[in-house]
């Protein structure tokens, strides 16, 4: 796949950085809007234009590149995403300190949140450095629980169509 160029701004929820350069580019590991394969999107720094370029993921680490962005692409493949499991109890659930969690959570990765107080992120962090980053946004009388539920069994119900492909795409094995 050629890079594909484009002038869009917007950074999914589900794109995961792997390296910002000094001079303000940025490299994602993202997927296709068209085809949902996983593919390297580089977005250009504000002064060049912000303009975004997608790669298939072997084009972008042929020839032997060995960028910083390239090595961080060969630690993510190597050590992998995990489905990461996030459920708290939070007193009180509003305000600011709530807001910083959700958005703390939500920068882990691809994130699915149809449940209250429940999260499932696709990250390359373990539960312990997830719990070690989300803990300064927990009380004294608050609860935090982190489980990596990769290749889980995990059954569901009353969760939209939308949710259940998000599930069915980020857990390895289904019982729905």
């Amino acid at each position: 796949m050629s890079p594909q160029h484009e002038k869009d701004l917007s950074q999914p929820h589900g794109d995961k950085l792997l390296h910002r350069s000094g001079n303000g580019d940025a490299w994602f590991l993202a997927k296709d809007p068209a085809t949902g394969m996983d593919v390297t999107k580089h977005v250009s720094n504000a002064q060049t234009g912000g303009h975004i370029s997608r790669s298939d993921v072997p084009s972008f680490l042929a020839g032997g590149a060995n960028g910083p962005e390239h090595q961080a692409l060969r630690t993510l493949l190597e050590r992998g995403l995990a489905s990461i499991l996030i459920a708290y109890d939070i007193h009180p659930a509003t305000g600011p300190a709530y807001d910083n969690l959700v958005q703390a959570i939500q920068s882990m990765g691809a994130w699915w949140h149809h449940l209250e107080t429940v999260w499932i992120v696709r990250s390359d962090k373990t539960p312990e450095e997830i719990r070690d980053v989300l803990k300064v946004y927990v009380g004294a009388d608050d609860q935090l629980l982190v489980l990596d539920i990769s290749g889980d069994r995990a059954g569901w119900v009353g969760v939209s169509d939308a949710g259940s492909r998000w599930l069915k795409d980020n857990i390895t094995f289904l019982t729905n």
